[in-house]
């Protein structure tokens, strides 16, 4: 019974680990298109445009002027080991809606209740960037749409509660803004792989083949003693035959 049990776990430790290989290779095509795909022609973005997902991390441009007025700062992004966060700022297109332009990272103030100033360039902007599309971590409760003033502090993008609050359409999508461009803060642009990248996943894959290991030199420790002892046991009723 102890056998079957020590197998039952060698077996799982090994699973674990090819489980934690093929998660680090997810994340290595995530970043590889994120290289591949940067480099590429910009596309546009109109009022009315839905990036598909071929489009994630590829190069956008898009033409408009800023709603200055109704910017929101995503809460919790960490750099240089301070909290602060992302400023999020509608750029209204043509046709009546806005896509949300990052614009970079800004420290926290002393105090959370200390928010930053938030100056945005005045007349129509041409503004190079990368295409974030959604996914499950965009989503926002909706106790913060009743958040008064702004900007407003969020901690996830939802479009559609966003699109509410501004009384304009959004392109769901956000502009990642390019590093050598005016009007925006700290940026540093790398693709989101969930959790954590894969060199992690290699080490996590690295110590459950090494308690498989474990397991595996239990496992023939205890076949070893099983056949040791059913030996011995022969030997002594031959033996006592004798």
């Amino acid at each position: 019974m102890l056998g079957i049990t020590v197998l039952a776990l060698f077996a799982g430790l090994v699973r674990l680990g090819f489980w934690q290989i093929a998660r680090a290779h997810e994340k290595e095509r995530i970043l590889a298109a994120f290289e591949q795909r940067r480099h590429q022609p910009p596309v546009r973005l109109v009022t009315g445009s839905r990036p598909g997902p071929a489009l994630q991390y590829h190069p956008v441009v898009v033409k408009g002027r800023y709603d200055g007025v109704h910017q929101f700062l995503l809460d919790n992004r960490v750099r240089h080991q301070r909290p602060g966060f992302e400023v999020l700022t509608p750029l209204r297109l043509r046709g009546g809606g806005a896509v949300l332009v990052d614009r970079g990272w800004v420290p926290q103030g002393a105090r959370r209740t200390q928010l930053p100033s938030l100056p945005v360039p005045d007349g129509e902007q041409r503004v190079h960037g990368l295409i974030r599309l959604p996914g499950r971590g965009f989503v926002l409760g909706e106790g913060e749409a009743r958040q008064p003033g702004w900007p407003k502090v969020v901690q996830r993008v939802a479009f559609g509660l966003e699109s509410r609050q501004l009384g304009y359409p959004l392109v769901p999508a956000l502009v990642l803004m390019d590093r050598g461009e005016a009007g925006g803060f700290e940026r540093g642009w790398q693709p989101v792989t969930p959790g954590f990248g894969p060199a992690r996943h290699y080490a996590y894959a690295f110590q459950w083949f090494a308690l498989a290991a474990v397991f595996a030199f239990l496992l023939l420790r205890l076949a070893f003693r099983a056949w040791w002892w059913r030996d011995r046991q022969r030997t002594l009723v031959q033996g006592g035959h004798g």
